[in-house]
């Protein structure tokens, strides 16, 4: 044996001199060389072979630690099966657990390919692996043998005090030799290895003295030793089986290897196969470990199977499919242990089932299976089982449950069981009724009713959660949740719950009240006492037992919900944790979303959570709540209610509770004048709210024309004799009231006739600073003559679009004119119109802001290339190109749904633009042909990367293609006349770009697909934002709400969006705003946000800061504009202040 003692590592080398000398007392760092994993793993077979346990436990730690992490692909799998190998001719178990724990965690670092190759190899035969696992078996079994011996021995015999004495001395001299030795080990561990018979020597004195007794000479050998010699060799595989302590570690290499798909289920082993059934045979609670292994082991290998052999759909004699599947193997090894006494081995079995369920659909008959686990003492595993009826729920929901076996009337009589002929009195009582057929998805929802009364707070959220996702329920079990009162079948005691709710469409008038005088005196009823005999004995009277019982019977007869289900909703919604109660909103809304009638009934539970303490609870009351509010009419009471949650603190709450008011229909005017009354108070407490108030104004003005039509007077202040006194529009409130009045005017004309002079100015000017709000009022646009372009009487009656085209068709014919100061003039005239256009009219306005932008291309291609090609100034030329460049791109950018032929238009400008400027630069300064030659190849190598990332391939222009080819022939010449090359001079230039100008194409887009991107900034308000100053200390980050809406973007672009923060000196940052900060509303997206500013000194003044909304392109930020009727971008001025501590 190897003498026990640290193993000394090589020090890296000495410490360096120049370092200050360690203080006294502080041990000094020792830095260790890493050795190679060959020599580690030589080292730990030897240990292993030697049973040493110490030393053996420092070689895996030194493996854990440093080379399991980083083994390359090439040595893994050798480096793998060496520890193997060690661990299966390990005589000790421990040493063996140890050692495979160590492959293990190699094994799950390894590649697929690696991992792959290991395991099939574990079939190989291996040279010396029978030997060694003989030798360890037989170790084991003296092992055994001997503890067995020395129990009885202990029992039946008495130890003499020779003995006794002589044991004294001989355990004394082996320690004195010990001592002598030198070794380092713990007396613990040598005392627990003697005492357990771990000692080699000892072990071979007792196979000599088995063998005297046996009558056999010391020197002879057994003949088990000579069929070990000539043993065959084994495989790995078959090693495992002779290590029952092993079954752990490889059944989880293997349902690992199988769930990865890196060997398939033909491809297991027998032999594993009988080492799973060996574990699952465990009954014991230390073999937990054995059990869970065998049935994950299991699990896998099915899945496996139907992966690799998909079954055919089974035969159908019904519109269900389910009907005629049978349990699997695995299926029936699960359960086989769902009753296993450790809750970890059901929670396996739970699990298993799951796992089986999301690839293939498991048997019928497990629903029971399921349904008990639901009862089950872990909260794990009654998770699980809610999840698994909710999968039985979905698949054969609509199937009926299986009914008991009942005797007929008639088999009763013929038994003589039960009789009621005269005279005779009934010697048993009746046969129980047979029950209604039940659906699979009521008893599943029945089930996880009960659940909503779990002590554990995880089971009810669960529960809560899946009550929702039911589809098929009957409607009775779902009006009971509602009530804790039990529901009749009898007709004559239904409970009238619609009528009943705060939230019906119309209330029926009580039976049982009595409106005339008279029975108001009537006396009162006397009440029966519950005791049978308290009024004396009456003829032929029953029994008060016999009575009882009876009216029980009635009652559970005329029963058709099960208890589970009385009031589940009311339960949940009561709920002390926040949670349970979340849960129990989002499922009640989802089941009242497709059912009308029972969403009138929900209505009420759901505005009382309006009240609730945590605000994430009434955030989700209001969503739940905003779906169902168009099935009913609204009434003040109800309003007032819910009206209650626009003063809440938090913006989400408020703005969901607008978006509920949007989509509700309220039944008198009083609603309409409560609502507006709670708005503006809204308003007048949370100014930064004015946009989304004016909108939820304007939406109840559109839907309730008419009630608004009889309250205008009383909202505007008009006066039937005297004339109304003219409102400051600096007003907020009555800016809203009358957002409201002049939508409401958008849908009836009428009240366009009522409304006072000022009021008519008052529209144009909200018309113009809420385009999105404030909807066209056609009486008014057409006395003014708004949106509408006049060029000839032929064009006096065309449409919007009409008219968009036409202008179009005019921007192109301006090329035709010869003198460039017409050309100038015919361009202003369509600026103007199209600046009008798109400032009156919403639906075109992006088409007529895209002519506008190619009016204004057009005329810097123009003046450019007048400028140049004529001889002109070039002084500010160059920096006049290359501003036109970047707004060409940003074109680009800035709309939607513009074709490709005008995005080659664009790609041919840049491109002529940029060879104006190529020839600008020749003019100015003397350049090398090879420079010029370099340039040219660059432009036209990009303006090719341009046409090739356009989407769609589409033939492109045929001038932009002969202008490509023209430059290719001039900076790409052929190979023959390469030694000839002509010399690059500006007339070559100019000749070039003088017959290749860009043209507009022909063909403009549909106009109703172009629209513009715009960004409007909701907080901080514009007005005050420049007045109040923001205050921070310097050095640190500072965060700025910042809330906006972006407009016709598309999903994938809202990846591009930025923030651009420009400091007065001209230092800018840009910043991207979250994932989550992203909202889809109606028809736009809402980002709520916060800009970082920072500042690395103290300011001695306030100064201001320009926010600017923009899309990112090409590493290059372009700006949103501010609204499609301005040409200003989306951006907003802040006055910051950063001061010292």
């Amino acid at each position: 044996m190897l003498p026990r003692g640290p193993r000394k590592r090589e020090l890296l080398g000495e410490p360096q001199s120049n370092q200050p000398p360690p203080k006294k007392g502080r041990h000094v760092e020792r830095r260790f060389k890493k050795r190679k994993i060959q020599e580690v793993l030589d080292e730990l077979c030897v240990h292993v072979e030697s049973n040493d346990r110490q030393l053996t436990n420092n070689i895996i730690r030194e493996l854990d630690t440093e080379h399991v992490r980083v083994i390359s692909d090439e040595d893994f799998t050798a480096n793998c099966t060496q520890i193997l190998k060690a661990c299966l001719s390990a005589k000790l178990e421990t040493v063996s657990n140890k050692t495979f724990g160590c492959l293990v965690a190699m094994f799950a670092r390894g590649s697929p390919e690696s991992r792959r190759e290991f395991v099939l190899s574990l079939e190989d035969q291996c040279e010396g692996l029978a030997r060694a696992t003989r030798e360890a078996a037989r170790m084991h079994a003296v092992l055994a043998e001997e503890s067995f011996s020395s129990t009885t021995s202990s029992t039946s015999s008495v130890v003499s005090s020779k003995e006794i004495f002589k044991k004294k001395k001989k355990t004394s001299v082996n320690s004195s030799k010990k001592e002598s030795a030198g070794t380092d080990a713990d007396e613990d561990s040598s005392t627990d290895e003697s005492e357990l018979g771990y000692d080699p020597i000892r072990i071979k004195k007792r196979l000599k003295k088995m063998k005297l007794k046996s009558g056999e000479p010391r020197d002879s050998k057994s003949p088990e030793d000579d069929l070990m010699e000539e043993v065959e060799e084994i495989s790995m595989v078959d090693a495992f089986f002779l290590k029952p302590n092993l079954d752990v570690g490889v059944l989880s290499i293997y349902t690992q290897a199988l769930r990865e798909g890196l060997i398939e289920a033909e491809q297991v082993p027998e032999k594993i196969m009988l080492c799973a059934r060996r574990s699952l045979a465990q009954s014991s609670l230390a073999t937990t470990a054995n059990r869970i292994a065998g049935l994950e082991f299991h699990v896998a290998l099915e899945i496996a199977r139907f992966l690799v052999y998909k079954p055919p759909d089974p035969p159908t004699q019904g519109p269900n499919q389910y009907t005629q599947f049978v349990k699997s193997e695995g299926e029936w090894v699960l359960i086989n242990f769902c009753m296993d006494r450790d809750f970890r081995v059901r929670k396996s079995v739970v699990e298993g089932l799951l796992e089986l369920s999301e690839n293939f659909r498991i048997a019928k008959s497990t629903y029971f299976t399921a349904k008990a686990f639901i009862n089950d003492t872990d909260p794990d595993i009654r998770i699980a089982a809610i999840r698994l009826l909710m999968f039985f729920a979905r698949t054969i929901g609509d199937e009926f449950m299986p009914q008991p076996m009942m005797m007929d009337m008639d088999e009763f009589e013929e038994e003589g069981v039960y009789s009621e002929e005269e005279g005779s009195s009934p010697r048993l009582p009746k046969p129980p009724r047979r029950p209604p057929p039940k659906t699979y998805s009521d008893d599943a929802f029945v089930a996880i009713c009960d659940a909503i009364n779990d002590i554990e707070i995880a089971v009810r959220v669960e529960a809560a959660k899946k009550l929702g996702d039911f589809v098929t329920v009957s409607e009775d079990l779902i009006y009971q949740t509602l009530d804790k009162k039990m529901m009749k079948t009898d007709k004559n005691k239904q409970v009238v719950r619609v009528e009943q709710s705060l939230f019906a469409l119309s209330k029926k008038a009580s039976a049982n009240k009595n409106s005339r005088w008279k029975f108001a005196k009537k006396p009162v009823k006397i009440q029966e006492t519950r005791g049978g005999w308290s009024r004396g004995k009456e003829l032929n009277a029953v029994c008060p037992d016999e009575e009882a019982a009876k009216k029980e019977e009635e009652e559970e007869g005329e029963s058709i919900i099960p208890h589970g289900a009385c009031g589940v909703f009311v339960t949940a919604l009561e709920d002390e944790f926040m949670d349970v109660r979340k849960a129990a909103v989002y499922s009640l809304g989802r089941l009242a979303c497709t059912r009308p009638a029972f969403a009138v009934s929900a209505l009420e539970y759901l505005a009382d959570m309006f009240n609730d303490e945590i605000a994430d609870v009434r955030l989700d009351a209001i969503n739940a709540l905003t779906p169902l509010i168009s099935h009913g009419t609204m009434n003040t009471e109800q309003l007032n209610v819910i009206s209650k949650c626009l003063d809440d603190a938090m913006p989400e709450s408020r703005q969901a509770m607008r978006e509920l008011l949007k989509r509700a229909q309220f039944a008198d005017v009083e609603c309409v004048e409560m609502c507006v009354k709670a708005l503006l108070a809204c308003l007048k407490r949370f100014p930064e709210d004015k946009e989304q108030v004016y909108s939820c104004l304007a939406v109840i003005g559109r839907n309730h024309a008419v009630q608004v039509q009889s309250i205008m007077r009383s909202l505007l202040g008009i006066h039937l004799i005297f004339h109304t006194r003219e409102i400051s529009i600096e007003d907020q409130e009555y800016v809203g009231k009358l957002i409201m009045v002049l939508n409401a005017a958008a849908s009836q004309p009428s009240l366009v006739y009522f409304m006072p002079e000022f009021v008519h100015r008052h529209y144009r000017l909200l018309r113009h600073s809420y385009p999105g709000i404030v909807k066209g009022i056609r009486v008014l646009d057409e006395e003014k003559q708004i949106g509408k372009v006049k060029n000839g009487e032929d064009l006096t009656n065309e449409k919007a679009e009409d008219v968009v085209l036409n202008t179009y068709k005019r921007l192109c014919a301006i090329s035709t004119i010869s003198m460039h100061n017409e050309r100038n003039i015919k361009r202003d005239d369509i600026f103007r119109d199209t600046s009008a256009i798109s400032l009156y009219n919403s639906s075109v306005s992006g088409a007529a802001r895209l002519i506008f932008c190619l009016g204004e291309v057009s005329s810097t291609v123009d003046s450019v290339s007048n400028t140049v090609l004529q001889g002109g100034e070039l002084t500010n030329v160059k920096q006049l190109i290359t501003s036109s460049i970047e707004d060409m791109k940003s074109v680009e950018h800035q709309f939607s749904g513009i074709s490709l032929q005008i995005h080659s238009y664009l790609i041919h400008c840049r491109f002529y633009l940029s060879f104006l400027d190529l020839l600008v630069w020749m003019m100015q300064s003397m350049t090398s042909q090879q420079e010029l030659i370099a340039a040219g190849q660059a432009l036209i190598q990009e303006t090719k990367t341009a046409i090739e990332n356009c989407e769609e391939k589409v033939p492109e222009p045929e001038s932009l293609l002969e202008f490509v080819a023209s430059c290719e022939s001039i900076f790409f010449p052929t190979t023959a006349t390469d030694d000839k090359r002509k010399i690059i001079t500006p007339n070559t230039l100019i000749e070039l770009l003088g017959r290749s100008a860009p043209c507009l194409p022909t063909k403009f887009p549909p106009v109703n697909t172009i629209h513009l991107k715009y960004a409007n900034i909701t907080t901080p308000n514009k007005d005050t934002a420049v007045e109040e100053c923001l205050k921070f200390y310097a050095h640190l980050p500072h965060g700025m709400p910042l809330e906006f809406d972006l407009y016709n973007m598309l999903p994938e672009e809202l990846e591009s969006v930025r923030i651009k923060t420009i400091h007065p000196d001209s230092r800018f940052d840009v910043m991207k705003p979250r994932k989550g900060e992203f909202k889809e509303e109606n028809g736009h997206v809402a980002v709520s946000t916060q800009v970082k500013i920072t500042s690395a000194s103290p300011w001695s003044d306030p100064a201001e800061i320009d926010v600017v909304i923009g899309i990112l392109s090409d590493n290059k930020f372009v700006p949103l504009f501010a609204s499609p009727s301005c040409f200003s971008p989306a951006h907003i001025r802040v006055r910051i202040h950063p001061h010292s501590r």
